[in-house]
C-alpha cells in the first residue's frame, strides 16, 4: 500500500531497519551514534537540539541556550518554510530566513567550539577516526 508521498510500507520498514542497524552498530563499536563525532571528534552544529528543546519545555531557558542557542531561530525558520509552502508570496522571505539561519548556525557552532570546548555538548572525542589517523601519521612520519 502506497502513501501520498509514494512510499510503501516495505520502504519505510527498510529505512527503519537500516537506521536501527546503523545506530546499534555504531553504538556498539564507538559508544555513540553521531557520525560527525565518530569521524571528526566534534559534534555537528545540531548537537544538543533535542536536549535544548527538553530544557525549553521545562522552562530552563539558560540551559536550553547552552545546549544549542539555535533552537528558537530554527523553529522560526521552520514555521516560515511551512507558511511559504502554503502562501507563495512568503517564499522569498522564507528563503532568506533559512539562509540566515544556516549562516548563523555555523557561526554559532564556531563560537561554541572556540569558547566552550569541553562543556556539554561540545566535547572533543579523542577516539575519533580523524584523531587516530593523525596520531598514526605522526608515528609513521616522525
Amino acid at each position: 500500500m502506497k502513501s501520498k508521498s509514494g512510499m510503501t510500507l516495505k520502504s519505510i520498514a527498510a529505512i527503519a531497519a537500516a537506521l536501527s542497524a546503523y545506530y546499534f552498530t555504531t553504538t556498539f563499536l564507538f559508544g555513540y551514534a553521531c557520525p560527525s563525532e565518530i569521524v571528526l571528534g566534534l559534534p555537528c552544529p545540531g548537537c544538543g537540539l533535542t536536549r535544548a528543546a527538553v530544557f525549553l519545555c521545562k522552562g530552563r531557558i539558560s540551559d536550553s541556550f547552552q545546549m544549542n542557542p539555535m533552537l528558537i531561530p530554527g523553529a522560526v525558520a521552520a514555521v516560515l518554510r511551512i507558511i511559504a509552502s502554503k502562501a507563495p508570496r512568503w517564499e522569498r522571505t522564507s528563503n532568506i530566513c533559512v539562509w540566515i539561519f544556516i549562516a548563523s548556525s555555523l557561526a554559532s557552532f564556531a563560537w561554541r567550539v572556540a569558547v566552550m570546548p569541553g562543556i556539554e555538548p561540545i566535547v572533543v572525542n579523542k577516539d575519533s577516526l580523524l584523531f587516530n589517523a593523525a596520531l598514526l601519521a605522526k608515528r609513521l612520519f616522525s
